[in-house]
């Protein structure tokens, strides 16, 4: 069994799966780790919107739109308490790819409607892929092994390993009940998902009202 690898993955939801494929074209080889039975995550039963600015889909529908409005109405999603504590930096980054990670996902052959409205967004700037979410798992699990990726369902990362001031990978309890220590030369990816099935930490990192959503 390989166990070295340039970079691993901890998690085979779409944001794990989309770090993996960007790894794997950029020359790297990539392992991802995914602790249940089949890839998916929260990606997997989400509705399957992308929510982006200045668009080539905006445009064309005769939308105007841009970065600064983006992060100024994404902030008005959160209770004003909960608001305060987000990193600023780090959202107008990301949403500063938003439109260039829309373009790299319609390359990879994914189909998207819209934009559609998504209040308190000011501008139609939710983009649904088509048919629906598991598009996206679909299309960048087939691109990651075209690529030559590996994928280990039923995987369970227990521990990082990090002898000195770096993570240099992974240990796992894989099918069949054995650890397996997995080494990354490059960098280990946590994408292990969200808190959406933790109503207690809901309620902590986003207020109580939030925690009695399904």
């Amino acid at each position: 069994m390989q166990t070295d690898y340039d970079v691993i993955v901890v998690g085979g939801g779409g944001s794990g799966l989309a770090a993996a494929v960007s790894a794997a074209e950029h020359g790297c080889d990539v392992l991802v780790l995914e602790k249940q039975p089949a890839l998916g995550g929260t990606t997997g039963i989400a509705v399957g919107s992308f929510t982006a600015n200045d668009t080539e889909m905006q445009r064309e529908a005769g939308v105007t739109d841009d970065l600064e409005a983006h992060v100024e109405d994404a902030g008005q999603f959160a209770p004003a308490d909960i608001e305060a504590r987000n990193n600023a930096e780090l959202r107008r980054f990301f949403l500063s790819h938003t439109a260039e990670t829309l373009n790299w996902l319609s390359g990879l052959g994914l189909s998207f409607y819209g934009p559609s409205p998504e209040p308190p967004n000011r501008a139609p700037r939710m983009h649904n892929v088509v048919p629906a979410a598991k598009a996206y798992i679909a299309t960048l699990q087939a691109r990651l092994l075209e690529l030559g990726g590996t994928i280990r369902c039923q995987a369970d990362v227990k521990t990082l390993l990090q002898p000195v001031d770096r993570v240099e990978g992974v240990e796992a309890v894989i099918k069949g009940g054995k650890t397996i220590s997995f080494r990354a030369k490059r960098g280990v990816v946590l994408a292990a998902g969200d808190y959406a099935n933790a109503p207690e930490i809901i309620a902590r990192m986003k207020g109580e009202r939030f925690a009695r959503i399904e």
